[in-house]
């Protein structure tokens, strides 16, 4: 698979990033074309795809996006599920809806707050 993303235009010539996020868009594509049930494997690979990309400058993970036509705002809802799900190791975060995960990240803001969030939600 390769990817027909332009690469040069976003300053990205490092054949094993490049190879990178090759791989991780083949496996994006397929898993949007599963249920929705997949929310997890996607949701990890956005994030990892945001974190290889956030170091070859501000603007491109948009553009990637963009190009992969997710819409940014389904993009950063799945990357935040992501990011609480990194944070309570439980598999119960992607059961949650959007703006439950999004009010959830909001109000940690330490670890004690993460304690009482994640007793709150039987986690």
């Amino acid at each position: 698979y390769k990817s027909n993303f332009d690469f040069k235009e976003a300053n990205i010539d490092d054949e094993e990033t490049i190879s990178l996020i090759n791989e991780k868009e083949k496996r994006l594509k397929e898993n949007l074309l599963k249920n929705f049930n997949s929310r997890k494997e996607i949701a990890k690979m956005l994030y990892e795809i945001q974190e290889t990309m956030a170091k070859h400058g501000s603007g491109i993970f948009l553009k990637y996006l963009d190009y992969i036509q997710i819409k940014k705002t389904m993009a950063y809802n799945l990357i935040n599920n992501w990011k609480l799900f990194i944070s309570t190791n439980a598999n119960k975060v992607f059961e949650l809806p959007y703006r439950t995960i999004n009010e959830i990240s909001k109000e940690i803001k330490n670890n004690d707050d993460l304690k009482a969030m994640k007793k709150k939600l039987g986690m």
